[in-house]
C-alpha cells in the first residue's frame, strides 16, 4: 500500500523533470527563430530601403525635359523614357535626342545619347553611351562614350581615360583622353596628347 504513493511520486517526478527538458528545449527553439526573425527583418528593411532609393518617383515615356539656362539658350532632351527621383533631385532619360536653339529659332547644336542623367538642382548633366554632339555654328562633331556638362561653367568634359573624337568640316579629326571644352570660350583641348589628321588650306 505504501509503495504506490512512491510510485506515484516517482513517475510524477520523472514526468516534472522531462517536462522541464522540454521547456528549456522548446524556451531555446523560441530564442533561436527570434533571432532568426529579427535578421530577416532587418535583411529585409535594408533591401526595401535600396528599393525605394532606386524607385522613380513618376514615369513618362516618349516626352520632352527641358533644361533652362539664363545666361544662354534653353536646351531641350527629348527622350523615349523619363524617370524622375524626387529623394535624390535627378531625371534619368533613356533613347535621348537633344537640341539648342536660339531665341530667333536657328539652331545651334544637336545631338544624342543612348541616356543621360540631370542633376535637378544645378542642372549638371552627364550624358552616357554613343553620344554625338553636333555644334552647327561651329561646324564641329564629338563623338564619345561618357561626358559630363557642368552647368555653372559651361564645361563639357571626359572621365579619364576615355577617348573622345572630334571631327571638323573640312576634313580634320582629332581623337584622344582628357577632353575638355569650354563652350563659353569655344575652345577644346585634350589633356594627353592627340592624334588624327589636319587638313590645311592652300
Amino acid at each position: 500500500m505504501l509503495q504506490r504513493p512512491e510510485s506515484r511520486s516517482s513517475n510524477t517526478h520523472g514526468r516534472a523533470a522531462s517536462t522541464h527538458r522540454s521547456a528549456v528545449r522548446s524556451a531555446a527553439v523560441l530564442a533561436l527563430l527570434h533571432l532568426l526573425i529579427l535578421g530577416c527583418s532587418f535583411d529585409y528593411q535594408q533591401v526595401e530601403s535600396a528599393g525605394e532609393t532606386d524607385r522613380p518617383d513618376y514615369i513618362l515615356d516618349r516626352t520632352t525635359y527641358t533644361v533652362a539656362r539664363s545666361y544662354s539658350d534653353t536646351i531641350a532632351f527629348t527622350a523615349e523614357q523619363v524617370r524622375f527621383y524626387e529623394k535624390t533631385s535627378s531625371v534619368t532619360l533613356e533613347g535621348v535626342n537633344f537640341s539648342q536653339n536660339s531665341s530667333s529659332g536657328e539652331l545651334l547644336t544637336r545631338g544624342s545619347s543612348d541616356s543621360c542623367q540631370i542633376d535637378t538642382d544645378t542642372n549638371d548633366t552627364r550624358l552616357i553611351g554613343n553620344i554625338q554632339i553636333v555644334s552647327e555654328t561651329e561646324q564641329t562633331i564629338v563623338i564619345a562614350q561618357e561626358l559630363f556638362w557642368r552647368h555653372d561653367q559651361d564645361l563639357l568634359t571626359s572621365p579619364d581615360g576615355l577617348p573622345v573624337t572630334v571631327q571638323y568640316s573640312d576634313g580634320s579629326s582629332l581623337s584622344g583622353t582628357g577632353f575638355r571644352a569650354d563652350l563659353s570660350l569655344r575652345s577644346i583641348e585634350f589633356a594627353q596628347s592627340a592624334r588624327g589628321t589636319i587638313q590645311h588650306e592652300r
